[in-house]
């Protein structure tokens, strides 16, 4: 077992975690150097915890390691080191997998019982949809950037195909994904198995997509229902990003203790974005030591919602969400380019040249959490949109 000398943590590569129906979920471990029980988190994932996923956590569990907790990076089944056959994207039995991990993580002599789950991405709907599964020893969690029904977040917002984001960024980074090898080559062979199996088993999460284009059984089944979750949840998110709905939706949505932190970010860890970077591991650190450790460090305390307010208006605490003083306004299209306060009269149709260029300054998203492509002003692209001719039928 390798020891980490300048932070003092010993690491445990390919912890093998067993599941009920005979699938086994490859695992990584990071604790403290030396015997005794610590409290423990996981992040569970799709994106190989010897690769890419691995590779941007690296910092997380050196960081909670090196703080007293024992870290599990764990490898979905059928990807990465884990073997099984992968379950269709965002279906409710990875839930009952993660579940099973925290089980097992709880009963290890390196675990002194108390867990809890955290992740961006993927990484947040999987703590929220194992939450949903009310793992007994689950204490606390927090999904960061994180989705509760996919088709309506991701896929298919507002009704309308994201073709560019969902299937060509990360579709086609998870057809890959889900047909690649387990990066860790072992002598005994073991993983060449495992990737055969893939091959002849697996299907790419995008395959079933075109055949389900509404919102029919097939995507009502994968949405989490938040209201279920009673663990208390420390929800992070981004109004860059790809979920800026779905994560006040959630906190809204749920019941117990809870907290929302919002800013400014796009698809990215947030000490890593360009604007407003946050220590967010301290942020969670005293979540997890709230509720794993039970330290009262008073985070439960605070007020409860922190959001950024963007255009200069910076930093502010809320005690609710949304904000009792908010007040809902809907604009019409009508006549002369203006917003109207009521629907109009009569009906219309606007005839519009397409402008190619429209929408460049409005961002691009990022697949794989690096901060590129934020968005620029947007005055240009409010310009040339609003250039068009109303004829009133």
């Amino acid at each position: 077992m390798p020891r980490d000398q300048l932070n003092q943590i010993e690491i445990e590569r390919n912890l093998i975690i067993p599941l009920s129906d005979g699938a086994e979920l490859s695992a990584d471990l990071y604790r403290p150097a030396g015997a005794g029980r610590r409290p423990t988190l996981i992040s569970f994932y799709p994106y190989h915890k010897d690769d890419m996923i691995g590779a941007m956590n690296e910092l997380p569990r050196r960081y909670f390691a090196s703080r007293g907790y024992a870290h599990l990076l764990i490898d979905f089944r059928g990807l990465g080191g884990s073997s099984g056959r992968a379950w269709d994207t965002m279906n409710p039995a990875e839930g009952r997998d993660g579940a099973q991990a925290v089980e097992w993580a709880a009963a290890q002599n390196w675990s002194d019982g108390n867990v809890g789950m955290w992740g961006m991405s993927y990484g947040g709907i999987s703590s929220l949809k194992v939450a949903a599964e009310h793992p007994p020893h689950l204490r606390a969690i927090v999904p960061i950037e994180g989705s509760i029904d996919i088709y309506q977040d991701f896929l298919y917002p507002g009704g309308c195909l994201n073709f560019l984001g969902g299937f060509g960024a990360w579709g086609s980074m998870m057809l890959a994904m889900n047909l690649m090898p387990p990066t860790n080559a072992d002598a005994a062979g073991l993983w060449y198995e495992v990737w055969q199996e893939r091959l002849e088993h697996g299907e790419p999460y995008i395959m079933p997509w075109p055949d389900h284009p509404a919102y029919d059984e097939y995507w009502k089944v994968k949405a989490v229902a938040p209201e279920t979750i009673k663990v208390p949840t420390f929800i992070i998110g981004g109004w860059r990003d790809i979920f800026p709905h779905a994560m006040p939706e959630t906190y809204r949505r749920l019941g117990g203790v809870k907290k929302l932190l919002m800013g400014p970010w796009m698809h990215t860890l947030p000490d890593m974005a360009p604007f407003e970077p946050l220590d967010y591991l301290a942020q969670m650190n005293r979540w997890f030591a709230r509720f794993l450790r039970a330290e009262r460090n008073g985070i439960d305390e605070e007020p409860p919602v922190t959001i950024y307010v963007q255009n200069g208006g910076g930093w502010h605490h809320e005690h609710e969400w949304p904000i009792a003083r908010s007040v809902e306004r809907r604009f019409f299209a009508s006549e002369n380019r203006r917003l109207a306060s009521e629907a109009p009269k009569t009906d219309g149709h606007v005839e519009y040249e397409g402008n190619p260029i429209v929408g460049m300054a409005a961002g691009l998203w990022d697949p794989t959490g690096t901060g590129v492509g934020m968005p620029m002003d947007q005055n240009g692209d409010d310009s040339r949109v609003a250039d068009v001719h109303l004829r009133c039928a």
